[in-house]
């Protein structure tokens, strides 16, 4: 059964989303990638968060699972101390960071996530 690694990478009191225009509206999502077995999702959440900052990362903890149309396991993702960041664009969407102050503000997907997320984030 397929399931998904969600990735909620938090710098300094900012979190890193996904942004997607649709004309004048902006919509998020927290990184994601997909895995066939559970046993594969956090090497699978490394390699994407690594991929989406270009940075080393490291898998922190997991945070929660959320039932959707597949199981998607988030989980808390650092970069490695002394690395630099370079974003990179989906094809879909352009990566931002955003003040988790500011999460219950935005249209994200999925909701319940931010919620979580913004209630439970480490500070910076």
């Amino acid at each position: 059964m397929r399931q998904r690694a969600g990735l909620i990478i938090i710098q300094e009191a900012h979190v890193l989303l996904l942004q997607k225009r649709q004309g004048n509206h902006f919509s998020y999502t927290f990184p994601t990638t997909e895995t066939d077995t559970a046993a594969d999702l956090e090497a699978s959440a490394i390699r994407e968060a690594s991929s989406l900052t270009g940075s080393p990362v490291r898998l922190e903890t997991k945070a929660f699972v959320h039932a959707a149309d597949m199981l998607e396991h988030y989980y808390y993702v650092s970069l490695v101390p002394g690395t630099h960041e370079t974003l990179q664009s989906t094809a879909y969407a352009n990566p931002v960071w955003m003040p988790v102050a500011k999460l219950a503000a935005l249209d994200i997907r999925p909701k319940s996530a931010a919620v979580k997320v913004a209630d439970t984030a480490p500070a910076g």
